[in-house]
């Protein structure tokens, strides 16, 4: 498809000010002709309601604009499939970004030959990403039995974060109905992926294309939402595959135990009281 709007692009944004959202700034960056065939959809989740300020900013710069405010943050999953059921039929490809990530006009270069993937059973297409901070590669990478491995693993399924991987339409506009929107932040790139493997379909890196996203979890304080989370995760991890179920309470239990040393505390071996907070949060969302 040479001209017209083919392309979504989802931004999920959380904070409380475009300043905290680096993405927005790439985005602004692409030259006119590839900004014109992109629908842009931004869905916020945060406390403060960014539209009036997004659509002076961007109401002009784009083949189309969505802007959509959900105070209450029912997950980036809740977002997207928003943004996915509402896509239009011209769309081919849809890009899935958070608002901590930085690109340039390359991670879009293959608009210009449109034969990046020929083989229809290839329906995903992702750079390398690295950790903004630790430099450290955290995208794409292999699952196996629910562990995570290096993506030259000889087992497991490949796997690649949501943020800046670009999808064909009809593959997610198909599977969004069925999107675990339970699973709030965590772990539906697994399933996604899990998804993928299962139907026979697969992705092509663009080992070439190299951004950064910042890791917003990985310093996250051990609070009561921390510890619904990792319950969350558990339990969603099992959704995925029974498989996974030990290495998930593996995991879940040593994080327990390395967080209840370091805070030198037992309050965190509460078990119950995790779940509590699990299915607080689960009401708290809304789902």
């Amino acid at each position: 498809m040479r001209g017209g709007i083919d392309h979504l692009v989802v931004v999920v944004v959380y904070a409380d000010s475009l300043a905290q959202c680096p993405t927005l700034d790439c985005l602004q960056t692409l030259d006119a002709g590839q900004r014109e065939r992109m629908h842009l959809y931004v869905y916020i989740n945060g406390r403060v309601d960014l539209r009036p300020e997004l659509q002076s900013r961007f109401g002009g710069g784009f083949g189309r604009v969505s802007l959509a405010y959900d105070g209450r943050n029912r997950g980036i999953v809740y977002a997207y499939r928003q943004a996915i059921l509402e896509a239009g039929p011209g769309v081919q490809w849809i890009t899935l970004l958070d608002q901590d990530s930085r690109f340039d006009a390359r991670l879009f270069a293959w608009r210009e030959g449109e034969d990046l993937a020929p083989d229809p059973l290839v329906v995903a297409l992702a750079p390398v990403v690295r950790d903004a901070r630790g430099g450290r590669q955290v995208s794409p990478f292999r699952v196996f039995l629910g562990r995570a491995l290096p993506f030259s693993a000889p087992r497991g399924f490949p796997v690649c974060i949501n943020s800046m991987t670009t999808f064909r339409a009809a593959f997610l506009v198909r599977l969004a109905p069925s999107f675990p929107v339970g699973f709030f932040l965590d772990a539906f790139d697994v399933w996604l992926f899990h998804q993928m493997y299962r139907q026979g379909v697969g992705l092509r890196i663009m080992a070439d294309q190299i951004v950064e996203q910042a890791l917003s979890l990985s310093d996250a304080p051990p609070d009561e939402v921390f510890w619904a989370r990792e319950v969350m995760a558990l339990i969603n991890s099992t959704k995925i595959s029974p498989a996974f179920l030990p290495l998930a309470a593996a995991r879940f239990s040593w994080r327990l135990v390395r967080v209840s040393w370091r805070e030198k505390t037992l309050r965190y071996l509460h078990l119950m009281q995790n779940y509590r907070q699990y299915r607080h949060l689960i009401r708290e969302l809304s789902l």
